[in-house]
């Protein structure tokens, strides 16, 4: 399932620490959707949302039915409860990883 993104600002997938290219060849070899965007990169599935942001900045994500969402990493709450979106503070040529239950 395809999310719908309002915004969507800076999400690195896996850290920092691999390039964008890997992250594709691994969400593409995982049979993940990506989401077109002008200015970032999405990928999602029903568990988790990976985001790589070529800019920094508030960043939202809308998702298609409430969810609690959590940075994975870390493991930092960004819904309270269940919520059709969430936000965080990005930086710039960030991934993040989030996932969702």
């Amino acid at each position: 399932m395809l999310f719908r993104c309002l915004t969507i600002g800076a999400f690195v997938v896996l850290g920092p620490i691999i390039c964008i290219g890997i992250a594709t060849a691994l969400f593409s070899f995982l049979k993940v959707q990506k989401a077109p965007s002008e200015e970032n990169i999405l990928y999602a599935n029903r568990s988790y949302v990976a985001v790589f942001t070529r800019s920094a900045g508030r960043k939202t994500v809308r998702l298609p039915e409430p969810r609690t969402a959590r940075e994975f990493f870390s493991g930092q709450m960004l819904t309270e409860g269940t919520a059709d979106c969430f936000s965080w503070d990005a930086g710039r040529y960030r991934t993040y990883l989030f996932e969702l239950t």
